[in-house]
């Protein structure tokens, strides 16, 4: 899964995105302790965890594994994580959510001074034992063409669990239950996805009964236009009542002549991390034959995200709120009192989202 996909983009020549749902799953009460309830849990590939054990070393080569355990206030128990580009750029606060998180931005420090080991996104075998952990999260991409890999982690004893991917509600239940349970965090588990649950609530009830618009989400990068099957910020939209201008079966290429003639309310970018300077792109749209005629570019109705911001809405984790406020704002900003740039920085987007919190 990592969603954080920049490089597993290069597969398609850009992008795996990732897929949202739009239902809301509730975890079942917790039994008022944080120790194991039953004796194993069964992770998304049929690995069966023995959770009477403790594990205390925790290796994450997937950015939402990190996550997790940190929300969980079990930073101090990670020796190694996957260090891939922007993912670690989160903030520490959660916009609607009233609970304080440990995961601060110095994981890239303590990258860099050697307090954690640094897991590529073509990590090996040796180099995650190498940190000497007991448990080994996986996201699915990690083990969907071979499982080679986690075996031989499994078969040096260490414990692996491989994480869920998919459907964004249900994944942020399955996520912070299972590592919950693992972990022996089952309340604080409870307590994260009962807030995230609260706040997409907020979020719904804000925006109830506004007009339907008729939105596209495309991957700019590399001089190409790409939209995508799946998104955790297409979901987010059609859950506000929105309907996706650019339907697709598959993550494809898309011309800037299909833009023009697709009949489009808001038009919403990303750049796939790569950084694009974007002021200099739109002053080449505005100039351009084909992309000035685009409906939502010619009005001002279109938003170009940089990675932390385009990120919030791809992991399965508490910062989708935070994505969901931002895709809720960005279609509807007159809602909240909010006026939004074009370009939607890493340092902005955040500002944007303040009413989360009133």
């Amino acid at each position: 899964m990592e969603k954080g996909q920049m490089f597993a983009v290069l597969a398609v020549v850009i992008i795996a995105a990732a897929g949202i749902g739009g239902g809301i799953y509730y975890f079942t009460k917790d039994k008022g302790n944080d120790g194991p309830t039953e004796t194993t849990v069964t992770d998304s590939v049929g690995n069966v965890i023995d959770i009477t054990k403790e594990y205390n070393k925790i290796a994450s080569t997937t950015a939402v594994g990190t996550e997790v355990v940190c929300d969980l206030g079990l930073r101090s128990s990670l020796v190694g994580v996957t260090n891939s580009a922007h993912i670690y750029d989160m903030t520490t606060h959660v916009n609607g959510i009233n609970l304080e998180f440990d995961y601060p931005a110095t994981i890239a420090a303590d990258i860099a001074g050697g307090k954690l080991v640094a897991y590529g996104w073509s990590w090996s075998t040796e180099q995650v034992a190498s940190s000497n952990p007991d448990l080994v999260i996986l996201d699915p991409s990690s083990v969907a063409a071979s499982d080679e890999k986690m075996k031989q982690l499994q078969a040096l004893g260490i414990t692996c669990v491989v994480i869920y991917d998919g459907d964004e509600w249900e994944a942020i239940k399955n996520n912070y239950t299972i590592l919950g349970k693992i972990l022996h965090k089952q309340s604080r588990a409870t307590e994260i996805y009962n807030a995230a649950v609260a706040a997409d609530q907020k979020i719904m009830d804000k925006f109830n009964g506004q007009t339907s618009k008729k939105i596209g989400y495309v991957c700019y990068c590399w001089g190409s236009y790409y939209i995508y099957n799946t998104s955790g910020f297409m979901d987010a939209a059609l859950r506000l009542g929105c309907t996706n201008a650019l339907p697709s079966a598959t993550t494809t290429t898309i011309t800037a002549e299909q833009l023009a003639a697709a009949d489009i309310d808001y038009l919403f970018f990303d750049d796939m991390g790569t950084s694009l300077n974007w002021s200099e792109v739109i002053t080449g749209w505005k100039a351009d034959p084909v992309m000035s005629t685009v409906s939502a570019i010619a009005n001002d109705n279109f938003y170009c995200m940089e990675a932390t911001p385009f990120q919030a809405t791809s992991y399965p984790t508490i910062h989708y709120v935070m994505g969901e406020g931002l895709v809720a704002t960005m279609i509807y900003p007159t809602v909240v009192g909010v006026s939004i740039p074009n370009v939607i920085t890493d340092a902005n987007y955040v500002g944007y989202l303040s009413w989360m919190d009133a």
